[in-house]
């Protein structure tokens, strides 16, 4: 089977999830990723990979590249998706709503994830990009009627776009100097040679930082907390937050050599570990604690990715492998003690460890892997960590001092969480049970203890990664292998000692203040822009028509007047040509229709005036040789005066109440802009263009369409579908203008019978 056919069926899968989410859909969609997963850990090898072509003239079809890396985040998104589908399930029992429409969403963010870790080409993995987006905008919005889980969702949206039209216009640069929508052969054809990467570097980033939270776009991310917990388990751990580590990954062998490439992502990723590792410490809310965990190993994963050795890639493929597994557990034992107590707070959560063994499993597990304690897997992992970073060739001391802090703070915030879920006395009382809510934690959990022995199996999926991550690897032996051990120590004391001095000199929540805080500075800067916006519009939308068509016109007088100084040789010498005596008196007859329009205060004698002006312009139009353009414009004129007339039937004509200081203005700016635009068609009339697009239509349009008015051809068959738009556009305009003359008349018959 193609895969192709196989993603797509996956969306039609997702269709029925939308009305109806019985045990046979459900069955389907566990056994439809099961089969992801096995495919992914290469187990079975049941598709092909043929591109399917969308727009060949465009370059743009679903093709892929699979590698070690693709391979690594479908293991991810697939493996830990099942578990998310199936505590969704067990999380929604009850309550067949919500579970429908939480499925439902779940199958689109993991569809396209999977789409962008495995696509080939940039306008594919843009379009899945976005679409991540919008899927998770609608679930972290699951509860629309909660105002927080709103603005948190108009918040992600509004960063993770921002960063997405960025992420396209490099994908439009990179497509510009290679050739091709192809990932490949922009790797391939761009190391072949000096090119000019920094705007194509600087969009990507934008698109990755933003997507991965990192400073100082890391305040949505918390925020997502409003999300139903399955949400925040797949969100933080597999899907969504990880596409930005892709996207650095996939093009680090483009961007990897740059003298920039490490020190941009150092600073990203130090500065988020950093401020995510104090920001932990002073969390109260479970998910909230977990959400600037996640922040803190997003932060890690993207300083990895800044160095150029190959063990670095390494330690990142194994960070973000273990990572998922974790933090997916966390957050599904914070899931069940929410659903089961209904509280996530730690302070009311105390001593309740001491009798919920199987919870506790859970908590000692993840969070212990979480600060890395041997031992587990997790101390392990931290030892590699330290060991890639102090092989990395630009790395310092102030570096390797901020990393190793920051971990002590994660460490502490783990000690935190563990202390006061088994020490104290919990005043809360079980609202519901929640049937095998532990089931699916705990299954990570005994694969998270198994992990030691399964190293051996996960070293290849890993070395594979990072052998797409890095392309020219350099063996070495390491010689930091002594000192990460000790540093990995150092790390677990150090969050002891950093979790006593806590709890006893700071036992309270301290909020990060305001000022510093980016989700303050961001919706306070939204709150601004648009209050200004409101300003604006009461300020030029709330003057009389004839106010704001002045202010129209003086905006266009400004632009209009700097191209004409900017390019003043275009119209300064132009070759005056003598016209003919028609156009010559109709010339002589619009500038007396124009002036009667400035003198006369009579409503009905300057619609006169102004149906006259069009007739004479039609009349130019036919002399020109435009026939068709002339019948517009007269059916235009015609039109105008019906509606006017229609829209005062039964009504005084106004008088117009202008003062001559008014009119006066009024023609000057008039007078300015006319002249202006004069000279601008002058100077566009002897300017030489381009000829291949005229070429083009004036040879095809009796040979395609059939047809010898080359511009009726351009208008009914090139641009069909924008002619159907404007088409659209002027019925909707009619429709409007006949509802408001039928209230009009309306609201008369009222007043008449009142």
């Amino acid at each position: 089977m193609n895969l192709s056919v196989y993603l797509l069926i996956g969306l039609l899968l997702a269709l029925p999830l939308a009305w109806r989410s019985n045990k046979i859909i459900i069955a389907f969609l566990f056994a439809y990723w099961l089969l992801i997963f096995l495919w992914a850990i290469q187990v079975i090898h049941p598709f092909s990979y043929s591109p399917i072509i969308w727009s060949a003239q465009l370059g743009i079809q679903f093709d892929y590249h699979i590698d070690g890396l693709a391979r690594l985040f479908s293991l991810l998104i697939s493996g830990i998706g099942v578990l998310v589908f199936m505590y969704a399930v067990i999380y929604t029992q009850g309550d067949a709503g919500k579970r429908t429409k939480l499925l439902y969403l779940l199958q689109l963010f993991a569809i396209s994830m999977l789409a962008i870790v495995l696509t080939n080409n940039t306008i594919v993995l843009f379009l899945a990009w976005e679409l991540t987006t919008i899927t998770s905008f609608l679930l972290i919005q699951f509860d629309v009627t909660d105002p927080k889980a709103n603005q948190a969702a108009f918040n992600g949206m509004f960063i993770s776009v921002l960063g997405g039209l960025a992420m396209l216009a490099g994908f439009i640069l990179l497509r510009q100097q290679v050739g091709s929508w192809s990932i490949q052969s922009a790797l391939h054809a761009l190391q072949q040679g000096p090119h000019s990467l920094t705007a194509i570097f600087c969009l990507l980033v934008l698109g990755a930082v933003t997507k991965s939270a990192q400073f100082p776009f890391y305040f949505w991310l918390p925020g997502a907390m409003k999300a139903p917990t399955p949400v925040s388990a797949y969100l933080h751990s597999a899907t969504m937050v990880n596409a930005g580590i892709y996207l650095l990954a996939r093009f680090h062998p483009l961007f990897g050599t740059l003298s920039y490439w490490y020190p941009t992502l150092a600073f990203f990723g130090m500065s988020t570990m950093l401020i995510a590792g104090v920001l932990s410490l002073f969390q109260y809310d479970l998910k909230a604690l977990l959400a600037y965990t996640t922040l803190f190993a997003l932060g890690s994963m993207v300083y990895l990715l800044g160095s150029d050795q190959w063990l670095a890639a390494e330690a990142m493929a194994m960070f973000l492998l273990f990572h998922g597994l974790y933090k997916a557990a966390a957050f599904m034992w914070v899931g069940t003690i929410d659903k089961t107590y209904g509280s996530r707070d730690l302070l009311a959560l105390r001593g309740l460890g001491r009798r919920w063994l199987p919870a506790s499993l859970v908590a000692i597990v993840s969070l212990a892997a979480m600060a890395g304690l041997p031992p587990f897997f997790g101390f392990v992992v931290k030892e590699m960590l330290y060991e890639a970073k102090l092989a990395s060739g630009s790395v310092s001391y102030v570096m390797m001092a901020i990393s190793i802090f920051s971990s002590m703070l994660i460490a502490a915030s783990s000690f935190k969480c563990l202390y006061y879920w088994f020490v104290g006395r919990t005043t809360l009382t079980k609202q519901k049970t929640l049937t095998f809510g532990l089931l699916c934690p705990l299954i990570l959990v005994v694969f998270i203890i198994c992990l030691n022995s399964l190293e051996s199996y996960l070293r290849p999926f890993i070395s594979a990664a990072a052998d797409s991550i890095i392309w020219h690897p350099v063996n070495f032996e390491s010689a930091y292998s002594g000192l990460s051990v000790a540093l990995s120590l150092t790390t677990v004391l150090g969050g002891v000692l950093l979790f006593f001095v806590f709890h006893f000199f700071y036992n309270k929540a301290i909020h990060w203040p305001s000022v510093l805080n980016p989700l303050v500075l961001f919706e306070k800067g939204l709150a601004k822009f648009l209050y200004f916006g409101r300003w604006f519009t009461y300020i030029t939308q709330r003057q009389a028509l004839s106010t704001q068509l002045m202010l129209m016109f003086a905006a266009l007088l400004i632009w209009l007047g700097f191209a004409l100084v900017t390019n003043w040789s275009q119209w300064w010498m132009l070759n005056w040509q003598a016209s003919s005596w028609a156009l010559s008196v109709l010339s002589l007859l619009l500038i007396v229709s124009a002036i009667s329009l400035l003198l006369s205060q009579r409503f009905l004698i300057n619609m006169v005036s102004l149906a006259l002006l069009g007739l004479i312009m039609s009349a130019i139009f036919v002399l020109q040789g435009a026939p068709d353009v002339a019948m517009t414009q007269l059916l235009v004129e015609i039109l105008t005066v019906i509606i006017l007339l229609v829209a005062l039937h039964k009504a005084r004509f106004p008088v117009m109440t202008l003062t001559v200081k008014q009119r006066g203005v009024h023609a000057v700016i008039a007078t300015c802009v006319g002249i202006a635009v004069t000279l601008l068609l002058f100077a566009v009339v002897n300017k030489s263009f381009p000829t291949h697009l005229s070429d083009y239509f004036i040879q095809n349009s009796l040979p395609l369409a059939y047809g010898r008015n080359v511009v009726n051809v351009i208008l009914v068959d090139f641009r069909a579908f924008d002619t159907f738009g404007e088409a659209i556009v002027i019925l909707a305009t009619a429709l409007a203008i006949w509802l408001l003359i039928d209230k009009s008349a309306s609201n008369k018959t009222r007043q008449r019978e009142s």
